[in-house]
């Protein structure tokens, strides 16, 4: 990779900054890419309300920069109350944000509108995540998607009839779908490579043991093994870097259409996208049911799906996400610089 191309230096952003969260590793390679310091917007870990409000300890390290990078609008209220003319705010869009954003009471979301008024780019994991963002404001809106490390996962081989899935264990998820739909199936199981939350631990205790949790592992490629179908039926879901996974491990997953992802899938078939709305169980099982019945399409697409996979590479995310930064990073350093 050219990285002349596609990276902003330190030296050239004055003072840019990363301010973050987590951080995501995506949203830290992303912040790397263009040259920038890592910041934790609060320097008090703690409940959210709290880091919130040490929050605004930052704000003289943002009264600084020059081109700011939000992981997300957890880090909104320093960048917004610390940006200097000239300074160039950049928001990455990957979590329930602007998913949210319609439940909120009106007072709260003109407070949020005002900060959200002060970024000059919102940059989308997907499709999906760019459209629920439009929705609210009109800040202009770049998509960068999300890379797989195709080697980690192309050994694996899919057989029998179990179902996997990757990630966080939530309703936000679908989980509690997904255990419903592995129940109408029989006599397979569930599992399920990753770290439960309270609002699903007690579906997958009454599941018994047709539901297998292994907790957060750093080879979840070795799971995914021992099944034959993998399920994506998130309510909210605003890429799904499991999908990709999934993908080069060999499936042909079965996703919702509120998967940011799902429109990589479709490209392989439609079929594997289940339909708009709230998904159910009784959707996800059919699904499931009609890959056993038609073996030829299922293996074809599963070929397919490998395949495509392995498009999605991080020097093409790296160079995605800095040159839809570019486009007001550059216009900043030309008049400044």
């Amino acid at each position: 990779m050219d990285t002349n191309k596609t990276t902003i230096s330190a030296q050239n952003t004055h003072q840019g900054i990363f301010l973050y969260s987590g951080p995501h590793p995506l949203h830290r390679e992303w912040g790397d890419s263009l040259g920038l310091r890592p910041l934790r917007f609060s320097p008090a870990p703690g409940p959210m309300p709290i880091e919130q409000a040490f929050s605004l300890l930052r704000v003289p390290a943002v009264r600084k920069a020059r081109v700011i990078v939000l992981e997300g609008a957890d880090c909104l209220a320093p960048a917004a109350m610390g940006k200097r003319p000239g300074c160039m705010l950049v928001m990455i869009n990957s979590d329930t944000f602007f998913y949210r954003f319609p439940s909120l009471g009106k007072k709260r979301q003109q407070l949020l509108l005002r900060m959200l008024s002060k970024v000059d780019l919102i940059v989308s994991t997907s499709p999906y995540m760019k459209q629920l963002a439009e929705r609210v404001i009109g800040t202009p809106n770049i998509v960068a998607t999300p890379y797989v490390n195709h080697e980690k996962f192309s050994s694996v081989e899919p057989h029998g009839k179990d179902i996997g899935y990757i990630g966080r264990l939530d309703r936000h998820k679908g989980i509690d779908v997904l255990i419903a739909a592995t129940a109408l199936l029989g006599e397979r199981k569930l599992r399920l490579i990753g770290w439960a939350d309270n609002d699903v631990r007690e579906s997958i205790h009454t599941a018994g043991k047709q539901v297998l949790v292994t907790g957060i592992t750093p080879h979840p490629e070795k799971y995914l093994g021992l099944c034959g179908h993998y399920v994506n039926c998130a309510r909210h879901e605003p890429f799904g870097i499991n999908i990709l996974e999934a993908m080069a491990a060999g499936f042909a997953p079965i996703v919702s259409s509120r998967c940011g992802a799902s429109w990589i899938v479709k490209q392989v078939s439609p079929k594997l996208v289940l339909g708009e709305g709230e998904p159910n169980a009784k959707t996800v099982a059919a699904a499931v049911r009609w890959l056993d019945e038609h073996p030829i399409e299922h293996q074809d697409w599963k070929a397919a799906c490998k395949k495509l996979s392995a498009t999605f590479t991080k020097e093409r995310s790296m160079k995605e996400f800095a040159d839809a930064a570019r486009t007001v990073v550059g216009e900043t350093l030309k008049k400044q610089g």
